[in-house]
């Protein structure tokens, strides 16, 4: 019973794995083609960009060089540096807002476009920033908030000066999302963990295989979506629509609700490089607050519930496709390795070569695949080529490994929602890079 339990649990992962790349090959095959199409001549919309921050002192002025200003007309962008009071507590000298202050002064050429916000509290998270954000402007601009897009970046990310264009050309009428997709290089020839190399390739490869096919009409229709706040527009009929930005974790909420609400969402083919993790620890913590976001599925489906007043069966379908999801997540590295060392135990050599397939399907390929679409498809020039021998090394021995111990920050996760559950406490940390 227990070979037939094992074979059963390789050849899903096997299957799972071959999925996963015939996936990415779709969708790197679509980005390209939507990359180089023809753009057309669209009406410029206005944008107001949100940059929630706290303990940025080594990104922030270099997030502004490259961002401001923007390749658009300025009187129909504004930025909104959104602080909070959190940022004293470590006292760290100087902070994200004495380096914010030097900045305008240095550059007054741009104090029109560039709004700095503070939020007062030392409580709440992004989505509380990014709230406090929205109900100053709803204050301001009341009358066209529901026509203003609002674009979400973080600020440890690699961002352009024609980053609004490439969001103005890709909305149309009956979308209200748009997302982004990210890699996880902007830092990897500086990271010294190998384990950490190897998670931004297996990173990436996730973005691309996974999170972009819930947006192009392809594969599971009854998945629930969930959205990534680094590269997020959104628009203002959208927020008004659901009341402001949901707590805790605002935009992985954002892509539930659209899911439950059926507001159509759209990809924007164009990367936005963003950083890694620097240790293991930090990615596990990382990862826990990932899952703690997306655990709130249920939440999300009764919040729907109050907006729309529709009960259908495709929502629960989801919900139970949900939890599937969610046990697969937290499971699938520990499984396949449970898996390998029970086979060893046993000396069942067919069982062996079946999980040590499996793992390499799932953690190895997918390194060599990201790697090999770096070099000659998007040209990210993200990396030393002088380094490039010595990465690629490590990040492919050391994929399995990062695959595997992925249960780590799961189940942190899973403890955390437990808790929010049980005692409706939040311990969140700053998943710093």
């Amino acid at each position: 019973m227990l070979i037939l339990i094992l074979y059963a649990i390789g050849v899903f992962f096997i299957i799972h794995g071959l999925y996963q790349i015939y996936k990415y090959f779709i969708v790197v095959f679509k980005l390209k083609n939507e990359v180089n199409s023809k753009i057309l001549i669209k009406n410029n919309h206005k944008f107001f960009v949100f940059i929630p921050v706290l303990h940025e002192e080594n990104n922030i002025e270099n997030l502004l060089n490259n961002l401001l200003p923007q390749e658009y007309p300025e009187e129909l962008y504004k930025i909104f540096i959104i602080t909070t009071q959190r940022e004293h507590l470590n006292k760290s000298n100087p902070n994200t807002i004495d380096i914010l202050n030097k900045i305008k002064i240095a550059n007054k050429q741009w104090n029109k476009n560039l709004i700095h916000l503070h939020y007062p509290k030392v409580s709440g998270f992004k989505a509380e920033q990014l709230s406090f954000a929205f109900n100053y402007v709803y204050e301001e601009s009341k009358s066209e908030i529901s026509n203003i897009f609002f674009l979400l970046l973080d600020g440890d990310s690699l961002v352009d000066k024609n980053i609004i264009s490439k969001f103005n050309q890709k909305i149309e009428e009956d979308f209200d999302l748009y997302q982004q997709p990210l890699l996880w290089f902007k830092n990897i020839g500086e990271i010294r963990s190998p384990l950490m190399k190897s998670f931004s390739f297996l990173q990436s490869f996730f973005s691309i295989s996974y999170e972009i096919p819930m947006f192009i009409g392809k594969f599971f229709p009854l998945r629930l979506k969930y959205l990534i706040g680094n590269g997020l527009l959104i628009k203002g009929s959208f927020l008004l629509k659901i009341k402001n930005f949901p707590p805790i974790i605002e935009d992985v909420r954002l892509g539930r609700l659209a899911s439950f609400l059926e507001a159509k969402i759209k990809i924007v083919p164009n990367f936005i490089i963003t950083e890694t993790a620097k240790n293991f620890l930090i990615q596990s913590k990382q990862s826990s607050v990932w899952f703690f976001g997306c655990g709130l599925f249920l939440n999300d489906y009764l919040c729907a519930l109050k907006i729309s007043n529709k009960k259908r069966m495709k929502d629960y379908m989801m919900i139970m496709y949900a939890f599937f999801k969610a046990f697969r997540w937290a499971n699938k590295g520990l499984l396949q390795a449970i898996g390998l060392i029970l086979s060893v135990i046993i000396l069942n050599k067919n069982l062996i070569l079946l999980y040590c397939m499996s793992i390499s399907l799932n953690s190895i390929i997918p390194v060599i695949l990201v790697l090999f679409s770096l070099f000659n498809e998007w040209n990210t020039r993200v990396i030393d080529r002088r380094k490039v021998p010595n990465i690629i090394f490590q990040a492919v021995i050391c994929s399995p490994l990062i695959y595997v111990l992925g249960f780590i920050g799961t189940y942190l996760g899973l403890f955390r929602l437990i808790k929010y559950y049980a005692c409706k406490k939040v311990t969140l940390p700053k998943t710093e890079r």
